[in-house]
């Protein structure tokens, strides 16, 4: 079965180094020891197959997500496609322009179709962005349609800057094609050089994939000119710009993330400290067997958490003032007094293990945040069906969310709380608990290589 995440074969020698990385070592759970470095690989199109033997199954990508606070428009619904007050504002990818896009005229279209195997949350998220890119490179109607949830998605999201809605009398027997890329080591290696006009013939293309194709699309030299606005900037960024393009939650997300930020962020003066552990081989997602983090990887997670937590006797001054930065430079020497209120403080920790978030409320409690719904993985829902998938959903698409909202926080082996960190759009407080168990401060444009994941 082709799969959507795999280990990386590192480099026969460094070539990138991260500088300046803080390295937070635990031998035990409980004991906070000395700092240091780590290196990152750089990535490169892939030798072979057996390359790739040491992989992660692209259907145990979690499926979790969510957004934003603030309004976008009149109706007070949270913007996924525009900064909004609660969003981190380093970057909000701004340099570069924007993709271009196709004239509305056309009768030719690019959808992304999820039918069958498509991977959890993330991998769908990578599939719909390069399929978008696609469409604008080939002057394509861009499309998207996923056929395994059983509410549409439009109950879920709605297109923000891009209509990718279709129209009804569009006929998708006759005249499309499939295409599946899941997985596809072929078709990550030819981004530098191919011509997608000469591989999507079709009228209609139904196209899946789910690899992070940026880096090496931004060298081909065929579409420089399209591919300008890509070019300045960082996968991570590149993600982003096009998520927040493409979607806005619909009414029944935006409710429940207005929610959660009720309890999570009640006044600016409040901080929320988030984590998220993928243990994916657990007992509660039966289908789900290829094991990402051990229970000793998530009790350092919330160890660290606890550090941060002036009312934790584990606080520790040195590390939250790296961690939350005061907000004036000059005041380095002590904790705003913001920081140094422990109501001022919220804790957000998600996870594909409902005892490992039940741990972390005993461990925060009332200042602990809950999404409520269903724990699914959308490519393997098991026995769930109908409206406990569609509870599912929202909570991913929340979750994620709320972990972009953030003001310190850890991601894990996860697509769910990687692109999580690229849309929350800043490196500051970002942290990450390694496969090693060893939790690093960390850059977002360096997430796959900490991972040696290409997808």
């Amino acid at each position: 079965m082709r799969t959507s995440l795999y280990y990386m074969k590192r480099a026969s020698r460094p070539v990138i180094v991260l500088s300046a990385v803080t390295v937070i070592y635990y031998t035990q759970w409980w004991t906070l020891l000395l700092p240091g470095q780590n290196a990152a690989p750089p990535l490169a199109p892939i030798d072979s197959v057996t390359a790739l033997r040491h992989m992660v199954s692209s259907h145990n990508a979690v499926i979790e997500g969510k957004p934003s606070q603030g309004a976008y428009n009149e109706d007070n619904v949270t913007a996924l496609s525009k900064p909004s007050q609660g969003t981190h504002k380093e970057d909000n990818v701004t340099a570069g322009g924007k993709p271009s896009h196709p004239p509305l005229a056309t009768d030719r279209y690019m959808i992304y179709d999820c039918k069958g195997a498509c991977g959890g949350w993330a991998d769908r998220l990578k599939g719909i962005a390069i399929a978008y890119v696609i469409a604008n490179l080939t002057h394509r109607r861009f499309g998207i349609r996923i056929n395994d949830i059983p509410c549409p998605l439009r109950e879920f999201l709605l297109p923000a800057e891009v209509p990718w809605d279709l129209p009804d009398s569009l006929d998708l027997k006759s005249d499309a094609k499939m295409y599946n890329r899941l997985g596809s080591v072929a078709f990550y290696n030819s981004m530098p050089s191919v011509n997608f006009s000469e591989i999507f013939t079709a009228r209609v293309t139904l196209f899946k994939a789910n690899l992070d194709y940026f880096d090496l699309l931004k060298k081909n030299a065929r579409y420089e000119r399209q591919l300008q606005w890509m070019r300045p900037l960082t996968n991570d960024q590149i993600f982003a710009r096009i998520f927040h393009q493409l979607f806005r939650p619909a009414p029944r997300v935006d409710r429940a993330l207005q929610s959660a930020l009720a309890s999570a962020k009640p006044s600016p003066d409040d901080r929320l400290l988030c984590g998220h552990v993928r243990f994916a081989s657990n007992s509660e997602m039966l289908r789900d067997t290829m094991r990402r983090h051990t229970r000793d990887h998530g009790h350092t997670v919330l160890r660290f958490l606890q550090s941060l937590d002036p009312a934790s006797p584990l606080f520790n001054v040195t590390t939250a003032t790296a961690a939350l930065p005061p907000s004036n430079a000059t005041a380095t020497a002590a904790l705003p007094p913001s920081y140094a209120k422990a109501d001022n403080y919220r804790f957000f920790v998600t996870s594909d293990s409902k005892v490992y978030i039940d741990q972390a409320g005993e461990v925060f409690g009332a200042r602990f945040v809950r999404t409520s719904g269903q724990f699914v993985h959308v490519d393997r829902k098991g026995g769930q069906r109908g409206q406990e998938v569609c509870e599912g959903f929202t909570k991913v698409l929340v979750d994620q969310q709320l972990l972009a909202r953030c003001d310190v926080l850890v991601v894990s082996m996860s697509g769910l709380s990687r692109q999580a960190a690229y849309i929350r759009g800043t490196d500051s407080g970002l942290y990450c608990i390694l496969m090693t168990g060893q939790l690093i401060q960390c850059q977002r444009r360096h997430l796959r290589q900490l991972y040696h994941v290409i997808g």
